[in-house]
């Protein structure tokens, strides 16, 4: 009866474990080796495989508009040299800073 209880809640934090960085298998073979009581502590502290999409997808937006807001700059660079406000040496100075904060 202990070894019948004992997998169910392996394959219980295996299926926990789907959802989780840690992954189904690994929450399983966790919990079946050393007990689904640790299994379901490490699962649990494993970050949700959503949680991990949501921050990768907030840095790339945060990405694109840093380079937008580069472009912005490099065209208000552009204007102050055209209308004679910079020099080409600040231009160029000016500019290879905003390029090399990407």
């Amino acid at each position: 009866m202990i070894y019948l209880s004992w997998f169910v809640f392996t394959i219980l934090v295996g299926i926990l474990g789907t959802y989780r960085k840690i992954g189904g298998a690994g929450a399983f073979f966790l919990s079946l080796f050393l007990s689904p009581l640790i299994g379901v502590i490490f699962t649990l502290a494993s970050e949700k495989l959503t949680d991990i999409a949501y921050k990768e997808s907030m840095l790339k937006s945060v990405d694109e508009a840093k380079k937008a807001n580069n472009l912005t700059d490099l065209e208000k660079l552009h204007e102050l040299k055209e209308k004679g406000i910079l020099t080409e040496e600040e231009y160029q100075e000016k500019k290879n800073k905003i390029l090399g904060s990407n």
